[in-house]
């Protein structure tokens, strides 16, 4: 039961700046929604409003950014990405993958020879 709090401490911790830039931009672009009068902003409006807003957010430095775990993978779990995971990859790729007969790449590769 500890395990899953500590656990459930990290992640809040982690999700804190998250849960800053919502607090922060939200009613930021509420109010500007309402002093233009819109309800359905495009990408672009929203990205200036967090542009003309963005100076006065505050985040949190996270502790040990500087410090890492090194990834091993588990032996356990080579073998399904080695076996698996590849074996579908190469599949879907012979599927999906336009295949050109030795004219034909010659063809495309003249083309990419001559580009500059």
């Amino acid at each position: 039961m500890l395990q899953k709090q500590d656990s459930a401490v990290k992640l809040t911790n982690y999700l804190v700046n998250i849960r800053a830039i919502t607090a922060h931009f939200n009613p930021k672009i509420d109010a500007w929604l309402a002093q233009q009068q819109l309800s359905t902003p495009s990408e672009d409006q929203i990205l200036e409003v967090v542009k003309a807003n963005y100076d006065s957010l505050t985040l949190k430095l996270q502790d040990g950014l500087d410090q890492y775990e090194h990834y091993a993978e588990s032996p356990r779990h080579s073998s399904f990405f080695a076996g698996q995971v590849v074996r579908g990859v190469v599949a879907d790729t012979r599927q999906h993958v336009i295949v050109l007969n030795d004219l034909e790449l010659q063809a495309v590769l003249q083309d990419f020879s001559t580009i500059q």
